[in-house]
């Protein structure tokens, strides 16, 4: 959709206000997050009812410290809390996505909170090390899950 993106862009006389960037690479992404003041995840939910799950982008945009305005599907509820570190709207509802990025764009002070309790809220529900220690208690749950119950099928043979 690009070239059609683009060529609306143009026709609306929007230059200087959108910029299509293509693929870039973690620093130049960092360095965008850095320069912006509102980050907005218009996701959808796709005719056979496929949804994004845990936006990659949404957190790394939100650990920037930027307020962000995303669509109430999946992943984004967990990570947006409404009128706190961001705003959710719903799917395919360009009224309210305006209406969104609108009120956060006249409310820099809101902006800055928001984006102050998104950072937070990553590094409290996201750190790395507690992620890992979570995921090795889930595979000693499993693995000595596992192991019991291959004692059990052997005691049971014999």
């Amino acid at each position: 959709m690009r070239c059609r993106l683009e060529a609306l862009s143009q026709q609306l006389d929007l230059g200087s206000n959108v910029r299509f960037l293509g693929g870039l690479t973690q620093s130049e992404v960092a360095d965008v997050y850095m320069h912006s003041d509102i980050f907005v995840l218009p996701s959808i939910v796709t005719a056979s009812g496929e949804e994004e799950n845990q936006s990659v982008a949404l957190a790394e945009a939100q650990a920037c410290g930027l307020p962000v305005v995303a669509t109430r599907i999946g992943g984004n509820v967990e990570s947006v809390r409404q009128g706190e570190t961001g705003l959710l709207v719903p799917p395919r509802d360009p009224d309210a996505l305006a209406s969104a990025i609108g009120w956060l764009a006249e409310r820099p002070e809101g902006r800055v909170r928001m984006g102050q309790l998104g950072r937070a809220h990553i590094e409290k529900h996201y750190d790395l090390e507690k992620l890992n220690r979570q995921l090795l208690e889930v595979y000693d749950v499993v693995t000595r899950s596992h192991w019991e119950r291959q004692k059990q099928a052997l005691a049971d043979r014999t």
